[in-house]
């Protein structure tokens, strides 16, 4: 470090610079002398200094103005220490109102020296790290935001991916995200026992269903040249354009995805749901209608089986038969209507079943 640091030694008495510029070029420092305020701003400017080393006492601009005169228009940034024998608190408040970060009292100990350059320039350097680690962090930050630019997507096509009532709708949906993260692609939903192919530009080729089918079972994420396949439970979906060239980005879009496709799976899990909901409550409300159907007709037959009794009853002597033919003919009324009643008990057994479907449908 000591052969890129440059010291910039002022002071108007020539021999005290004689000292501290020998000691300096000893410890192996690149000096640099002035004998006036004036030329000390002259150096500055043509040479980048890491430290200066200020008399205090000096003709027309003391230490102090000549402090605050390099702060202002060094454009580096430039330790000050002020070398004086004035001691007074007053003296050490002004070197540090002035911009100084160090006060050496004179005389002084060249080892006294050494040791507060050594501390300057390991200040100096935790300060390169912490400006290095910042502009890190606001590297990093700028990721997090066009991460988090990218998960809003993300996450405004999950809450919007529940409202979708088919397949069609989900890709329309899925294809608008893709788009917006500057992605094309081709997606394949297992509904049951059936697939569904969509693409976001024209139609899906059949190259396009060979690769689903070869490499469905080729793990989770497959990747060749600028294409990846996502495989999940029961949706797989081509990338046909990935960001290989952008690693930063490329592993980002994978972790977004990989969040997008595990939504997808819960959305065809929903979509079924709903199908089987709708079939089953299909299946409830025939049932019902059935068994309604099935007790109205019964009672019915009941009702005019009765009317029918009554009138043979009120016309049969009006028949012209014989009193045996007329009890022969009541016992056969009488059989019928009875078989008729034992019918309708076994209907009720037919009713109890009928509940019991409806009660599993309903569960």
């Amino acid at each position: 470090m000591n052969q890129t640091t440059n010291v910039l030694i002022v002071d108007d008495i020539p021999e005290n610079i004689e000292i501290v510029d020998a000691a300096l070029q000893m410890m192996g420092y690149n000096t640099h002398i002035a004998l006036s305020g004036e030329d000390a701003i002259s150096k500055a400017k043509n040479t980048p200094m890491d430290i200066a080393l200020l008399d205090v006492c000096m003709p027309k601009m003391n230490g102090y103005q000549l402090c605050r005169t390099l702060m202002e228009t060094n454009e580096t940034d430039m330790d000050i220490v002020f070398v004086s024998a004035m001691t007074t608190k007053n003296d050490i408040i002004q070197g540090y109102e002035a911009g100084g970060a160090d006060y050496i009292t004179k005389p002084f100990n060249l080892d006294v020296l050494q040791a507060k350059i050594k501390g300057l320039l390991g200040r100096r350097q935790k300060h390169v790290e912490l400006k290095q680690d910042m502009e890190l962090a606001a590297d990093l930050a700028y990721d997090a935001l066009t991460n988090s630019a990218e998960m809003s997507s993300v996450l405004h096509f999950i809450t919007d991916s529940y409202t979708c009532k088919n397949a069609l709708e989900l890709s329309k949906a899925l294809f608008n995200l893709l788009r917006h993260l500057g992605l094309g692609g081709t997606v394949k939903f297992h509904l049951g026992n059936r697939d569904l192919f969509f693409r976001d530009e024209g139609s899906v080729t059949g190259i396009e269903e060979q690769l689903f089918t070869k490499l469905q079972y080729g793990g989770t994420v497959v990747e060749f040249g600028s294409r990846a396949i996502f495989n999940y439970s029961t949706v797989t979906l081509l990338i046909r354009n990935m960001p290989v060239e952008d690693e930063a980005k490329n592993d980002r879009l994978k972790d977004s995805l990989a969040i997008l496709m595990q939504s997808l799976v819960n959305c065809i899990e929903t979509l079924e749901f709903h199908k089987r909901e709708t079939e089953q409550s299909e299946a409830l409300k025939t049932m019902e209608s059935l068994k309604e159907m099935y007790s109205h007709t019964g009672n019915k037959a009941i009702g005019i089986m009765d009317k029918l009794m009554s009138a043979m009853e009120n016309e049969i002597h009006s028949l012209g038969l014989t009193e045996l033919q007329e009890k022969s003919f009541q016992n056969l009324m009488a059989t019928s209507l009875h078989e008729l009643v034992a019918t309708q008990t076994e209907g009720h057994e037919i009713d109890h079943c009928f509940d019991n479907l409806i009660r599993l449908l309903t569960t």
